[in-house]
């Protein structure tokens, strides 16, 4: 308000709606995961951009986050954080595969009842901070907040065996509530 009251009202409702747009930018809503225990949840809102199998029987699920989506990230699935490596590297649009080897990244191992898994914070182009608040040993439930990444963004979560992969790529999801993979009944 000092730049309104000093005769400059644009520059007064610049600083408001900059203030604003970072106040909706790093909103924390509550969200509500499934009561169901074999269902996982996604790590991340936005718009899933890749299902992957890879050859040791996992799965990789990847969601991408622009702008617009909210930026705090949940674990997928309950579980206790073994290790949390901080990767430096590039910045290419999260979006693109190549995002996941080499741009800024932080990597979690989570122990979980049904196996571990792997998550990784991707930063993408307007992404420069990845927060990760948890520490090696933080056991937390499925939904549980546990990082965030500033901009847009990337969250891959890689599923263990015996976990079946729910969704496909160009679903929208939303971190904690979505439904992206169920375990398997044998």
């Amino acid at each position: 308000m000092g730049f309104f009251l000093g005769g400059h009202p644009a520059a007064a409702g610049t600083v408001w709606a900059a203030a604003m747009a970072w106040a909706a930018f790093c909103r924390h809503p509550h969200r509500t995961p499934p009561i169901d225990p074999g269902l996982w949840v996604a790590p991340a809102d936005g718009a899933v951009v890749e299902v992957t199998p890879e050859s040791d029987g996992k799965t990789r699920i990847g969601v991408f986050m622009n702008l617009w989506h909210v930026h705090v990230n949940r674990l997928p699935y309950e579980g206790r954080i073994v290790s949390i490596v901080h990767q430096r590297g590039r910045f290419y649009p999260a979006f693109r595969p190549v995002a996941r080897k080499v741009n800024e990244q932080v990597q979690m191992l989570v122990e979980s009842p049904v196996g571990t898994y792997r998550l990784r914070q991707i930063a993408g182009v307007a992404a420069r901070r990845i927060r990760c608040w948890r520490r090696p040993g933080w056991r937390g439930r499925t939904g549980e907040a546990f990082g965030m990444i500033l901009l847009g963004s990337r969250v891959d979560v890689v599923l263990p065996p015996g976990v079946k992969a729910r969704v496909a790529p160009g679903e929208h999801v939303r971190a904690g509530e979505s439904v992206i993979a169920e375990v398997e009944v044998v």
